[in-house]
Order: structure tokens, then sequence, then C-alpha cells
């Protein structure tokens, strides 16, 4: 008789799911990826890829959502307080990083997802 490789108990021989954890009998039978698929949300959604394999890059996506989003917030508050006669540095600093950040991230995303082979994706 089958054992659930999660949580070691008896599984039916016909049983998609275990009846005590609930995991999936067969691994990775209900959750396969497709390298295709994330290449394209790579490509389209920058660093949103790592959420479609959220298991095993979701500090990924939070790394790049919370460093991306960072120099946006300061430009803002930096904005609405010094509003008027800024150094040049300062704002072209802001800029550079607001835009170059998302840009590290989403070429970033690109090649993480693109050095991966479809095993990898076969086997989440």
């Amino acid at each position: 008789m089958a054992t659930c490789q999660k949580c070691g108990g008896y599984l039916d021989p016909t049983a998609r799911f275990c009846n005590v954890c609930g995991s999936p009998a067969v691994p990775g039978s209900t959750s396969r990826k497709s390298k295709t698929v994330s290449v394209l949300l790579a490509v389209f959604l920058f660093y949103w890829t790592w959420v479609y394999t959220y298991k095993r890059d979701g500090w990924k996506f939070w790394l790049a959502f919370v460093l991306s989003g960072l120099p946006i917030l300061i430009a803002t508050v930096f904005l609405v307080f010094y509003v008027s006669d800024v150094a040049w540095l300062p704002d072209q600093l802001l800029i550079g990083l607001s835009y170059g950040l998302p840009m590290a991230f989403w070429l970033l995303a690109i090649i993480d997802t693109l050095r991966k082979n479809q095993q990898w994706y076969d086997n989440y």
C-alpha cells in the first residue's frame, strides 16, 4: 500500500490527495509549472513572475517589491517636502533609482527564469 510523502499516512491506490494532510498523492501532479509561462511573465510583468513559483521564489518577489517601491516612496516624500530649489544631484539620483532598481529586477527575473531548465518546473 502506498504512503503519503508528506505525512506518511496510507493512501488508497486511486486517491489523488492524501486523506490525512490533503497533499497531492503523486508529487507534482497538480502543480506542474511551465518555463514558457514563467518567461512570458518575467518579460511582461517583471518580478511578478516569482508569484508563479511562490513556494520557492517568494523571497525574491518580496525583496524586489520592497526595493523597487522604496525609491518611489522616497522620491514622493522628497518632492512633497522639498518642492522648491532642490539640488540637481538628489533629483537625478532619485529618478535613477526609481527607474534603475525596477529595471534591474526585471532583468534579474528574466535571467533567473531563463537559467532554470524545464525539469526544475516539472519537479516544482
